[in-house]
Order: C-alpha cells, then sequence, then structure tokens
C-alpha cells in the first residue's frame, strides 16, 4: 500500500505481510516508551526518568518447563500489573520471545527466554547481579519496594527470573536484537507483548498535536477514530473550553500487491 503526506508530498510504501505489521507495532510499542521517558526525563545523562526507572528483566525455562507458553506469561503478566494498579503506581513495558537457537539446534530442546523492557516507578522492583557460576545465579543489590526479588521468582515458578536496572535508553536496540531471531517454522509464539500506551501509541501528526493542546488547555479529552483525532481543551474546572478537529496528513494514493 502506498500513502502520501498531503502536507509535505512525501511518498511512503506499506507493506501489509503479516510479519512487517508484527515490526511495526513492535516499534510502536518501543516509540511509546521513548515518549513517556521524553516528557518525564529530568537528566539526560541518566536512566532516571523523573521518578521513573527502566528496568531489564528475563524470564527463562528450567528443563522440567520448557512447554510453558503464553498463557503462562500472562499469569505472570497479570500479578506485575495488578500490584502496579493497586499501588497506584504507573507500570508500561514491553517483551520479546527468544528461541535458544544454539540450545535448540544440539539438543532439539526448544527452551526459550522472555526479554522484557519496563518502565515504572524507582525501585519499585528489584535490582540483582547476574552470576553463571553460582545458584542461584544472581545477587540482589537492591531490593524492590514494590515486589521482592523473591515474589518475581515464585509467581514465574518455571525458572530463573532476572530484574536489573537498565543499562541503556535504547529500548528497541536492546529488544529488537531478539525480535529478530529466526523461529523454528513448528513453533507458534506471539512475538512480542506490550502495556496499553494510550495516546503515547498514536501517530506522531496525532501525537504532536495532543502536546502542542496540553500547553494551551489545563487538561484534554481525546476522541481518536481512524485518520480523525478530536481534541477537546478543558480548563481548571475540568469544563470544555474548545473542540479542535485534527485529520492526518497521510492519504492511501495506491495498493499494491
Amino acid at each position: 500500500m502506498k500513502i502520501e503526506n498531503a502536507l509535505t508530498g512525501r511518498v511512503f510504501d506499506i507493506k501489509t505481510d503479516v510479519t512487517s505489521k508484527s515490526l511495526y507495532k513492535f516499534r510502536t510499542a518501543c516509540r511509546s516508551i521513548d515518549r513517556i521517558i521524553a516528557i518525564k526525563l529530568l537528566d539526560k545523562s541518566d536512566i532516571d526518568c523523573g521518578g521513573l526507572q527502566l528496568y531489564f528483566l528475563t524470564l527463562t525455562l528450567n528443563g522440567s518447563n520448557i512447554d510453558k507458553l503464553n498463557a503462562d506469561l500472562n499469569k505472570f503478566i497479570d500479578f506485575l500489573r495488578k500490584r502496579f494498579k493497586r499501588a497506584g503506581l504507573p507500570f508500561y513495558y514491553v517483551w520479546v520471545v527468544e528461541l535458544q537457537k544454539k540450545r535448540y539446534l544440539k539438543t532439539g530442546v526448544k527452551a526459550r527466554h522472555w526479554h522484557f523492557v519496563i518502565l515504572c516507578s524507582k525501585g519499585a522492583l528489584p535490582n540483582v547481579y547476574f552470576d553463571k557460576f553460582h545458584y542461584p545465579h544472581y545477587k540482589v543489590l537492591n531490593e524492590g519496594s514494590l515486589i521482592k526479588q523473591k515474589d518475581l521468582f515464585k509467581r514465574w515458578g518455571y525458572g530463573q527470573v532476572f530484574c536489573k536496572y537498565a543499562w541503556s535508553k535504547d529500548v528497541r536496540g536492546y529488544l529488537e536484537k531478539y525480535f529478530n531471531k529466526n523461529f523454528d517454522s513448528d513453533i507458534s509464539l506471539r512475538r512480542f507483548g506490550s502495556s496499553n500506551f494510550g495516546y503515547y501509541a498514536y501517530p506522531k501528526w496525532a501525537f504532536d498535536s495532543i502536546l502542542n493542546a496540553s500547553v494551551t488547555y489545563s487538561d484534554v479529552v481525546l476522541l481518536k477514530k481512524g485518520s480523525i483525532l478530536d481534541i477537546v481543551g478543558l480548563d481548571s474546572q475540568g469544563c470544555s473550553t474548545e473542540s479542535v478537529r485534527i485529520r492526518s496528513p497521510w492519504i492511501k494514493i495506491s495498493d499494491i500487491y
């Protein structure tokens, strides 16, 4: 499918195969975390994002649990989501699954790891040091104020859990190397998943319009349907002051099959 920007005249080809759509959604999720960090970032030299902390978390499977799939992962994510919700704290995440290819080719065992990037309140999760020469293979450097290392290990229950402060703000770069790894054809797995990012996941034309409106109004109500965004401005008492309708500048000009 080919689209054109009515404002700039730029033409762009959009691939419509399943892999390309999945990659686009994955990159959108990564970009959403980048946007949250950019807005809340106080010190650009630090991973600390205005009271938020970026974490890298890895879930592994031991030899007796190699059959665990997405349903088991969802239970673990639900535990995290509910704990943060009860505490009234922010919780954003993106995950990708990785097949341990060397192990698979050598032993035929389809062992998987799930790699997360989590953005949440600073210190809410533990920070551990990985040590492959000792068991368990980690040392807790900073315990989580909301969820402790033992809670993560118990709630996952299928193998080791490694959670640590992120050593990079490059969310997409960290996760995409796992996303792009080839999968065996008979493995049916979701390649990635993420939290709901709301307007942070909107296309650039819509997101920029929301940021501009937030400077003018005390608060805004967003109504988005397809390529149309209605921004309703609210005053300090929460009363409607103005409604602005914005339409996407991108227009479909042809289909290419």
